[in-house]
């Protein structure tokens, strides 16, 4: 079974989006070092208003002086710009004295790039027939972040997906995930399999096995209604559609660059191109720039 998301890029909201990245980057494998701890925390105190939650490091956060008057220190302000972190006592800060250890830092450094990449989605501004247009929803249109972090949201998805299969003893038997495109090999459910909201599982109950052999209904079919619910019950962000083989007049799933099948034994591939590509070569005369004439 084949499943794609409808308009990713588009799709992906600001707050949701960044606070997956800040999940996946504190649960990552990623060794951080020359991390400078007080100008990571002061970041992070600064810029406490657009995390979701910084209440595990709060007590490393430094303290505003008492005394000072009017608002406190922002990101525009001197303070935040000066080369170095000035000691408690000498700045507009009293700092803890404990250090952030390894888990800290990497808590840290997850809610200031959920901080950046919320700005960034919040922030981007685009130019389109000479104007500039602050864009309103979405992964920012043309930017590389946009693709970083919807292969972090994917991950997130992903791994959801494989827990809430194994939650309902349900399994993969082969799958792969390229950015948004999946292609999923499944045993066909058996009659009487639903996905459940409440419990956030695929269940089996006799009322339905009965409904279902009553209504003579397809149990490949079955499995494809099912899975999709499950799919798009993980993050609101993300609408799926899925596709068979069934679906495409050759009986073979197009996948990228080559297509594939189920025979009698085995899943068989062979090469794939778009029937819409064109066998029409640049002609070297044309007035398209030099450099994009080349691949």
């Amino acid at each position: 079974m084949g499943s794609d998301v409808e308009a990713l890029f588009p799709s992906l909201s600001a707050s949701n989006t960044a606070r997956i990245v800040r999940e996946q980057a504190i649960k990552s494998n990623i060794v951080w070092e020359n991390v400078d701890p007080k100008w990571l925390c002061l970041y992070v105190h600064l810029n406490g208003g657009e995390s979701s939650d910084i209440r595990d490091i709060e007590h490393l956060l430094p303290k505003r002086t008492p005394g000072r008057r009017g608002r406190e220190a922002g990101m525009g302000s001197l303070e935040a710009k000066r080369r170095e972190v000035r000691d408690s006592g000498e700045g507009n800060w009293i700092w803890p004295e404990e250090l952030p250890n390894e888990k800290e830092t990497r808590i840290l450094i997850g809610i200031a790039l959920e901080i950046a990449v919320k700005m960034v989605f919040n922030n981007f501004i685009y130019t389109f027939g000479g104007e500039s247009f602050l864009q309103s929803f979405g992964g920012p249109i043309g930017a590389r972040i946009t693709m970083c972090v919807s292969r972090l949201v994917m991950q997130d998805w992903h791994e959801q997906f494989i827990t809430r299969l194994r939650e309902s003893k349900l399994f993969e038997r082969l799958g792969g995930l390229y950015v948004d495109d999946g292609r999923n090999l499944y045993e066909v459910f058996e009659y009487g399999t639903r996905y459940v909201y409440e419990t956030e599982t695929l269940e089996i109950l006799e009322e339905w096995r009965k409904e279902d052999i009553v209504n003579y209904r397809n149990r490949k079919e079955l499995t494809r209604t099912e899975i999709s619910k499950l799919m798009n019950d993980i993050n609101k962000d993300l609408k799926f559609t899925t596709e068979v083989e069934e679906e495409f007049d050759n009986g073979r799933l197009p996948t990228l660059s080559f297509e594939m099948w189920c025979g009698e034994d085995s899943i068989t591939h062979s090469y794939f191109e778009k029937p819409m590509r064109s066998q029409i070569l640049t002609m070297s005369r044309s007035s398209q720039a030099e450099n994009s004439k080349f691949i």
